[in-house]
């Protein structure tokens, strides 16, 4: 067993490190300069959503802006926040600009949208919308060779321009959004402020997300004018506080869950909650919820899905998920089946040297036994495989114990030689007491690996369930 060193030569490359089941090439290079960048846990800024239609399915655009004296049918109503679709919960207790209106611009069938941007101190967050891209023009599939021919890593985020020429770049991570039937909508985060006395700005996109590379228009650019908020302003739709006195937090496997504030929209409800838990394992990363759903006052089961994009070496202090649909009216049961917790592993590494010409089939014994946080755990053995017409190996690991269902994801952290260039990752992501990762090869394989864990994960059996009654209208 070694225990791998990172460095510190990438520390301003991408942190983030969600596990995805075949993953690109260009997301397989990013985690591998995060393990060597050693990333740390982030506190997650307030509340996001996510680009990705398996997690999201469908916000109102429509930006409101409420004034603190709100119509009595909706005094319950916290007005510490506002919600704005795309960006997330607003916090109402500091000085920002925004734009005064929103502004659109239509090339070729296409209309973008800027929907809104908040100038805070210290950040600043923008939504956007596209309509008008036909199917045709979209990305079909996420495979590998195919990725280059449309729009996608920084390319497809905004960057804010100002008078002086200068450029605020968009954070690499969306806020969040959703596919629509004929486009998208989305929200960005820059960290960086602007000087106090700037009132124009201009949004500007070299490409639309996921679309093919000149079958949209590209190069996008839209003027905009920015003006002070009045302190008494309530920027976005309003939200419902959760009053704790009727909604006690519920507790289960030292895992705590706290609902905190809930936003209707025309399609479903956000619930905005806390699942915490104090676990001193030095490589304890983060407890995630494991599947969520709602229960109506008609019985029916409605899927929560998460709206966040989210890493494990981030951490969360409120979770945003959304129901697929809009339940009934009367009391929700909102249900947690399952955690999972995740921990820290670079550290972690063993070597495996397949030798010359390896053979599809062939198999070597490792044997090599690790500890990571709680989860016990040997790596059994190695098998060469072939995938997608790529050559790589999975390996065989188990649990100590019978009843640990953990997962555990794998990287080759052989010093980099482009003959040797990874091209994905592979295997059921799904925890067992036996489980095998792996990963292949573009071309060549080499013939010595030192094999690196990225994160161990395992799985808490528990439920957890609180009822909210949504405020009379």
């Amino acid at each position: 067993m070694k225990n791998f060193e990172p460095t510190n030569e990438f520390e301003n490359q991408l942190r983030e490190a969600v596990r995805v089941t075949d993953a690109s090439p260009e997301f397989v290079q990013n985690l591998k300069m995060e393990i060597l960048s050693t990333p740390q846990k982030q506190t997650r800024q307030p509340q996001r959503l996510v680009l990705r239609p398996a997690w999201a399915l469908g916000l109102s655009l429509a930006l409101v802006l409420v004034i603190a004296t709100l119509p009595s049918a909706v005094n319950a109503f916290r007005q510490l926040f506002g919600f704005v679709p795309g960006i997330g919960l607003v916090e109402q207790n500091r000085p920002l600009k925004m734009i005064a209106q929103p502004v659109s611009e239509t090339r070729d069938g296409i209309t973008l949208t800027v929907e809104q941007v908040l100038v805070y101190d210290d950040h600043i967050e923008a939504a956007y919308s596209v309509e008008g891209i036909a199917a045709e023009m979209r990305q079909a599939d996420n495979h590998p060779d195919t990725a280059a021919l449309y729009c996608n890593g920084a390319d497809m985020y905004p960057n804010l321009q100002l008078t002086d020429g200068s450029v605020v770049q968009a954070d690499p991570m969306a806020l969040g959004g959703q596919w629509l039937s004929a486009g998208y909508n989305a929200g960005h985060s820059f960290s960086a402020g602007l000087p106090t006395e700037t009132s124009e700005i201009t949004f500007t996109l070299d490409c639309l997300q996921e679309t093919k590379r000149g079958g949209a228009p590209e190069n996008w650019a839209i003027a905009l004018r920015l003006v002070s908020v009045p302190q008494d302003m309530v920027i976005g739709e309003p939200v419902y506080a959760v009053d704790p006195a009727e909604n006690a937090p519920v507790s289960g496997a030292g895992i705590h869950f706290t609902l905190e504030n809930v936003v209707p929209q025309e399609d479903g409800y956000h619930f905005f909650f806390r699942f915490n838990t104090q676990n001193d394992a030095p490589d304890f990363l983060n407890a995630a919820p494991g599947r969520m759903q709602v229960i109506d006052s008609k019985g029916n089961s409605i899927e929560l899905i998460n709206a966040l994009p989210w890493s494990p070496f981030e951490q969360v202090d409120v979770w945003e998920y959304r129901s697929v649909r809009m339940p009934a009216k009367g009391p929700l049961e909102i249900v947690i089946d399952g955690a999972q917790l995740f921990y820290a592993a670079q550290k972690h590494s063993f070597e495996f040297s397949p030798g010359e010409n390896p053979q599809p089939g062939q198999t070597w014994t490792i044997e090599e036994h690790f500890q990571v946080g709680e989860i016990g755990f040997t790596v059994l053995s190695a098998e060469m495989v072939t995938w997608e017409g790529h050559q790589g190996f999975q390996f065989v690991m188990e649990a100590d114990q019978s009843d640990t269902k953990f997962y555990a994801e794998v990287l080759d952290m052989t010093p980099s030689d482009p003959q040797f260039e990874m091209w994905s990752t592979f295997g059921s992501n799904a925890p067992a007491q036996r489980i095998t990762p792996g990963f292949v090869y573009r071309d060549e394989i080499p013939q010595n690996i030192l094999v690196t864990f990225n994160t161990v994960t395992e799985t808490v059996d528990e439920t957890w369930k609180l009822e909210w009654n949504p405020p009379a209208e």
